[in-house]
């Protein structure tokens, strides 16, 4: 079976739009980890992390992430250090985590096992756990188009915290108020300074809602919806900031073939992102593949694809941090270098990275335009892009 590159850039291994079971492109890209343990008992720290899957979903398998070294289970968490690490790197530290699960019913409580993965998922750092395996390590390592590389997997027994989770003080008030919505924790935890991969792994464990509607969510569902939830929030705060009416702006950052160009120009909100998988890349074959996604002050995404939703959540959280909406046009151009896919963090933190370093400097759209040194392609889409295109759009204001 042939298969339309521009259905894999879209679908990025995880929605089965060409009908296989299986991603016949990440599962050429499985590889076997060096990680083995040994007997059925497991010693190790958990990142922390619990991961939710989707199959069979309302019975769900939710695995504890453990590593038997506790420096590389915090490493893996550490998502702004392995922005700076090779793909191999990250691989290597994400195959140390074994994936300890038992399958559950979305709405179960009161299940031991459950209980501690959930106090665990409370926690800010790493905890240290002990735990019992039904079978020996499938060593296998997984990939997925959306969630960070998992490592050796086993069916749980038995797990039990050998030392108490440091749960910051907001989020254990707010995991114990069964009369606040989900979203409306989810903004606050943000809004005190809770991590967002923190907020994340609460929500897909069911510790945030209302007492009726708390359930296990899928953690690709969970990643996306707290992306989409937070940037709401910060949309809202956005639109009611004054223009941007300086200078246009050019950001930059780069990850293993990942680069990002984010031109920041004088307007309302308007945010226009153009990806661009370069011929030979991970969902390509010879030539290239360009996707585009638009949304203003009235509509949102039209295309529900998480990784433009972290980078959406991004940028609004810098024009939300230096108290001024704009015009934005963000390009990710991606090469054969990002030979494996490890998830839509480094979207979200290398956007984050971008705005953290100093751009450069334009009186003129045309001159920033010229200055992206990026493929034709994703040239050609940022020139037809919708935020771009509207700026030609006179307003009322400009004849008063």
């Amino acid at each position: 079976m042939r298969i339309d590159p521009g259905i894999c850039v879209v679908c990025k291994g995880n929605r089965g739009l060409c009908g296989l079971e299986r991603c016949p492109i990440l599962e050429r890209i499985k590889i076997h980890s060096k990680v083995r343990f040994r007997g059925d008992l497991v010693d190790g720290a958990s990142p922390p992390f619990s991961l939710v899957g989707e199959t069979g979903y309302p019975r769900v398998m939710v695995g504890s992430l453990i590593s038997e070294s506790t420096d590389l289970a915090r490493l893996s968490e550490d998502h702004s250090s392995l922005l700076d690490m090779d793909l191999e790197k990250i691989i290597e530290i994400r195959a140390s985590l074994m994936n300890l699960s038992s399958r559950y019913r979305v709405r179960d409580q009161g299940d031991k096992n459950l209980e501690e993965m959930r106090l665990s998922a409370m926690s800010s750092i790493p905890v240290l756990i002990e735990a019992k395996v039904k079978a020996a390590l499938n060593p296998r390592m997984r990939f997925d188009g959306l969630l960070a590389p998992v490592g050796p997997t086993a069916r749980l027994e038995r797990i039990r915290l050998e030392e108490e989770p440091k749960v910051p003080r907001r989020v254990d008030l707010l995991v114990s108020d069964h009369d606040v919505r989900a979203f409306d924790a989810a903004v606050e935890l943000y809004t005190s300074g809770i991590d967002v991969y923190h907020i994340t792994r609460l929500l897909s464990l069911g510790l945030l809602g209302r007492r009726d509607f708390r359930k296990l969510v899928p953690t690709r569902w969970s990643i996306t919806a707290v992306d989409s939830m937070l940037g709401g929030f910060l949309k809202r705060r956005v639109l009611s900031l004054p223009e941007h009416s300086s200078e246009v702006l050019l950001y930059r950052s780069e990850f293993n073939d990942n680069r990002y160009r984010i031109l920041i120009v004088p307007g309302p909100y308007r945010l226009s992102v153009v990806e661009c998988w370069l011929p030979r890349s991970l969902w390509t074959r010879l030539s290239a593949q360009v996707t585009t996604n638009y949304e203003d002050s009235v509509k949102d995404f039209h295309l529900m694809d998480g990784g433009h939703y972290a980078l959406r959540f991004s940028v609004l959280e810098h024009m939300f941090r230096i108290g001024r909406q704009a015009t934005c046009v963000v390009v990710r151009e991606i090469g054969p270098g990002y030979y494996a896919p490890v998830g839509n963090w480094q979207i979200r933190e290398a956007i984050r990275r971008a705005f953290s370093s100093e751009p450069a400097r334009f009186n003129d759209l045309d001159e920033a335009i010229s200055s992206l040194d990026i493929s034709k392609e994703a040239l050609l889409a940022v020139l037809r892009s919708k935020a771009l295109q509207m700026l030609k759009v006179g307003r009322l204001t400009d004849f008063l």
